[in-house]
């Protein structure tokens, strides 16, 4: 309900958490479609734990304890091998099995 109250509001900022936390993924991806179509001329903030379609991102940063780990795109993230892309492998592999 919050999404779609959001999605008829016209603002320059969003600050979406873990905005598809209990969606499957079909309907994730389509959430997130809109999502991105809707806010294409505004700033987004984006928590997430769910590391999915990553590279759409202009910008990520890695928490780790509480503090920023890591920052930068998601190819530049993928080749660090640290964290960030351990988990990314590890949630893609889940998906596989599931």
């Amino acid at each position: 309900m919050a999404i779609a109250r959001a999605l008829l509001r016209n603002t320059a900022l969003w600050i979406l958490d873990e905005p598809t936390a209990n969606l499957d993924t079909i309907t994730e991806k389509a959430v997130v479609k809109i999502i991105r179509e809707v806010t294409k001329k505004s700033t987004v903030l984006w928590i997430t734990h769910r590391l999915v379609q990553m590279d759409y991102y202009d910008r990520i940063y890695v928490l780790e304890n509480g503090r920023i780990s890591d920052r930068g795109r998601h190819h530049q993230l993928m080749r660090k091998k640290g964290w960030y892309s351990d988990m990314v492998r590890l949630q893609a592999d889940m998906m596989l099995f599931n």
